[in-house]
C-alpha cells in the first residue's frame, strides 16, 4: 500500500507541535476530517539524512501494520507527509547522550518501565516491522527505542498497548543478496534494542530471577 500522492491544500495545519528535530517540524493537523501529524520539511539535506529520502520511504512502507502510516505525500511548495496520530503515544527511550553514545536513555517519570508482557509486545512489533521491510528490500536505519512509539492500554481503543516503530529518516533500499551484511547490521542493532529493554523492566530481571 502506498501513501497518497496529494495536494498540500488538502492539509490543515494546527499551531500544535507534537515534535520537531533537524530541518522538520511534526504538527497536529486534520487531513480529509481526519487528525493527523502533520511533518513538513523546510530543506532537503541535514546532519543526519535526507528529507525526500525519509519522504519516499514513507509512501512505500504504508502497509504496513506495525510502522507510523504515512497517509499522504506532496512536495510542493514543500516536502510534506500526513501521518497517522497516535494520541497519548511517548517514545519509550530517549536518544543516546554523550555518556552512553549509542545507547538509549531511561529517565524516571519521563520513560515508563514496562512489564515483560509490555517489552515482550515491544520486542514483537519491532522485529515484525523490521521483517516487513527487509522483505522488501528496505532497511529502517534508526532501530531505537526512542523511534519506537508506545500509547498505554489505558489510551488506546482495543485491548493491550499500541506500539508502533516510526521515523524513517534513516531509511534506504539495498539489495538483500548482494549487501546481506546490511541486513545483519539491523538485526545486531535490535538485538541492543533488546538489551536496552531488559534494562527498564518493573519487575526488574534480577527481582523475576530471585523470585524464580
Amino acid at each position: 500500500e502506498t501513501a497518497l500522492l496529494g495536494d498540500a491544500s488538502e492539509i490543515l495545519v494546527g499551531d500544535s507541535v507534537l515534535g520537531q528535530g533537524s530541518g522538520a517540524v511534526v504538527k497536529r493537523g486534520v487531513w480529509r476530517n481526519q487528525p493527523v501529524a502533520v511533518k513538513l520539511w523546510n530543506g532537503e539535506r541535514f546532519s543526519d539524512g535526507d528529507a525526500r529520502g525519509e519522504w519516499v520511504a514513507g509512501r512505500l512502507t504504508g502497509g504496513c501494520p506495525d510502522l507510523v502510516r504515512t497517509l499522504a505525500a506532496w512536495d510542493s511548495p514543500n516536502l510534506g507527509m500526513a501521518l497517522e496520530l497516535l494520541e497519548g503515544a511517548t517514545p519509550i527511550g530517549g536518544p543516546p547522550n554523550f555518556v552512553s553514545v549509542t545507547r538509549d536513555v531511561f529517565n524516571e517519570g519521563t520513560h515508563p518501565k514496562l512489564t515483560p508482557r509490555q517489552a515482550f509486545e515491544v520486542a514483537q512489533t519491532v522485529a515484525r516491522a523490521g521483517e516487513w521491510l527487509h522483505q522488501r528490500g528496505l532497511m529502517h536505519g534508526d532501530i531505537y527505542l526512542h523511534n519506537t512509539l508506545r500509547v498505554p492500554a489505558a489510551h488506546s481503543d482495543g485491548y493491550g498497548d499500541v506500539v508502533k516503530l516510526s521515523d524513517l529518516g534513516a531509511a534506504c533500499a539495498y539489495d538483500r543478496f548482494a549487501h546481506a551484511s546490511l541486513e545483519k547490521l539491523e538485526v545486531r542493532s535490535y538485538g541492543w534494542l533488546l538489551h536496552d529493554l531488559l534494562t527498564w523492566l518493573s519487575p526488574s530481571p534480577e527481582t523475576l530471577l530471585a523470585d524464580a
